[in-house]
């Protein structure tokens, strides 16, 4: 719940900071989420949080009838290297 709450802020921050405050969230694209990700400088697999609860969170929105369109489906995931698991 920390993570989701905490990278919610972090969206509305970059709302705020890029100029996108006053848009109105029914407007917000998938171009609009290709630039939050041009502009967030995280490791692929945090950045695969974000889709994850990004994602949650516009469809929300759907759910409470704000918006009709999730900008985050079909968005695929940052690939990820995969470390070989290690045996002890």
């Amino acid at each position: 719940f920390l993570s989701y709450t905490s990278q919610i802020r972090v969206f509305a921050g970059w709302l705020k900071q890029s100029g996108f405050d006053g848009l109105d969230i029914a407007a917000f694209s998938r171009d609009h989420v290709r630039k939050f990700f041009a502009d967030l400088d995280r490791h692929p697999t945090t950045l695969n949080s974000y889709v994850h609860n990004l994602r949650h969170f516009f469809k929300l929105l759907i759910e409470r009838g704000t918006i009709e369109k999730n900008p985050f489906d079909k968005f695929k995931k940052f690939p990820t290297e995969k470390t070989p698991s290690q045996y002890y």
